[in-house]
């Protein structure tokens, strides 16, 4: 009993040994592999030393104790636990074929204890590349890791990220493949910088549950071919590239819109600030936005124009030299959009064609005799449906021009997109919010067919009441006019 007692008591010891070398926030364990064997830390102070330490067979713990330059590629092969402490200093270098550091079948933990430590390859890859083998693994607690391109991929094996700077000029600070092995990412702190802030495809477990990303195209981007676990807190995320099958090319995003002041040529730093000026530009009919800003940010707006710029088209004109992107935006509006825009601010006459202006004035013009002599905004609400169904017949030859209110405006007959749009224009105009909502609905009370359909709500003190004037159209009837959202629904007839 002695002798076990005491042999317990050197395993302890030696345990407790070991811990002190290791680095903070790694303990003992390492997913499951042997830790790093070191009976003490070593100094590196030469990117010859730091080479041989790194490719040798044995583990070992390495702590840097100055910068170390034109490092050449490194490969970790197939050895015990390795631990680096960049303790503050730097590692630089410049590989064009692999990754400053490839850990291929081997184990490596990097942390960094005094902060400020950096690993930077100035070449055509990243600065770590994890490969080869699901025995692969790479623990990271801190440090920055910069690239002009992939900063940290993973084509095979495991990548663990708790804390550190991830930063790539021109792609993924981190991306994650599949290889001839499974890859894992598991990320649960860092700060995440590139095109793609994090990027996966193929067959690849992600987990994602800390961290702060802010990627040029998106923050998390889903390639195509990615059929792994995803256990990703989508929190994180201000927006997310969904390429999968499922996903179709979704943008989960949103960008905030910020006070903004366009002058022609200005110079734009911020995707907030390139989305604010757009939507300025777009909403106030400018026939043109010219901007500098980065290359980066001239691939968001190639990207998210395409959103931002429903209801309009554009032509883009771009020069980029040296990271400085000299943007030309021309706009075309058409006419349905201008109307509508001239309703909403009808500061923008300066900027409207002459057709759209001839539209806007007889919206006004109806406007006023719908609601002549009403005094609330319930009674501008009623007389408004009234003049409509009144005035407009559905059409049941469904003729193109049918779709919009233009529509009613030209022909005095249009389907429910038709009457719900001209609705919502004379409500605005009557200074009553109003929306157009798009669901499905029977084509008509009491039927059972369900097709696409459209009406609205308008807000009436701190309430929405909803109306289908397609419907009161139709029945000849006032029965779906300010209804609460609980009668409107509760009929059966709308979805």
């Amino acid at each position: 009993m002695r002798k076990l007692l005491k042999k317990a008591a050197c395993l302890f010891l030696a345990a407790a040994v070991m811990t002190a070398f290791l680095p903070e926030g790694f303990g003992l364990g390492f997913g499951g592999a042997e830790t790093a064997q070191a009976a003490s830390v070593k100094s590196i102070s030469s990117a010859s030393t730091l080479r041989k330490a790194l490719t040798s067979a044995e583990g070992g713990s390495y702590k840097l104790t100055a910068d170390i330059k034109g490092l050449t590629k490194a490969i970790v092969m197939r050895s015990k636990t390795k631990s680096l402490d960049l303790n503050g200093h730097t590692i630089k270098g410049n590989v064009g074929i692999d990754a400053l550091i490839t850990v291929e079948g081997g184990r490596l933990m990097i942390s960094d204890s005094k902060g400020g430590g950096l690993v930077r390859n100035t070449g055509s890859r990243g600065a770590i590349s994890v490969l080869g083998s699901t025995k692969t693994t790479v623990k990271i607690s801190g440090g920055t890791f910069s690239s002009v391109y992939s900063c940290c991929d993973v084509t095979g094996g495991r990548l663990l990220i708790s804390g550190g700077t991830f930063k790539s000029e021109k792609s993924c600070a981190v991306a994650g493949y599949s290889g001839l092995y499974s890859s894992e990412i598991q990320i649960s702190g860092g700060s995440f910088t590139g095109y793609d802030a994090l990027s996966v495809q193929g067959d690849l477990d992600l987990t994602v549950t800390g961290g702060t990303y802010k990627g040029s195209h998106a923050d998390l981007a889903v390639y195509d071919t990615f059929k792994g676990k995803f256990d990703v807190d989508k929190s994180l995320f201000a927006n997310i590239w969904d390429d999968t099958p499922a996903g179709h090319g979704v943008y989960e995003t949103e960008f905030k819109r910020v006070p903004v002041t366009y002058t022609e040529g200005m110079t734009v730093s911020d995707a907030d600030t390139l989305y604010s000026v757009y939507m300025h530009a777009k909403e106030n009919l400018l026939p043109k936005l010219k901007i500098v800003t980065t290359e980066h940010l001239y691939e968001v707006l190639n990207v998210y124009s395409l959103k931002w710029g429903d209801s309009v088209s554009t032509q883009m004109n771009t020069a980029i030299e040296e990271d400085v992107a000299k943007i030309d935006v021309d706009f075309k509006y058409g006419t349905e959009y201008q109307v509508e825009r001239l309703i909403l601010n009808p500061a923008v006459k300066s900027n409207a064609s002459a057709k759209a202006v001839k539209y806007y004035k007889k919206i006004c013009s109806i406007t006023k005799t719908a609601t002549k002599g009403c005094k609330t905004k319930k009674e501008k609400v009623k007389g408004i449906n009234k003049y409509i169904v009144r005035s407009y017949s559905y059409d049941y030859k469904y003729r193109k021009a049918s779709y919009s209110f233009l529509g009613l405006l030209d022909n005095k007959k249009a389907v429910c997109q038709g009457f719900a749009g001209l609705f919502r224009l004379m409500c605005i105009r009557a200074g009553i919010e109003t929306e157009s909502i798009g669901g499905m609905a029977t084509s008509g009370p009491g039927k059972t067919d369900f097709e696409p359909h459209m009406w609205n709500r308008s807000k009436i003190g701190s309430k929405w009441y909803y109306t289908d004037v397609t419907y009161n159209e139709g029945t000849g009837t006032n029965k779906f006019l300010l209804l609460s959202e609980k009668s409107f629904y509760g009929k059966g007839y709308h979805y």
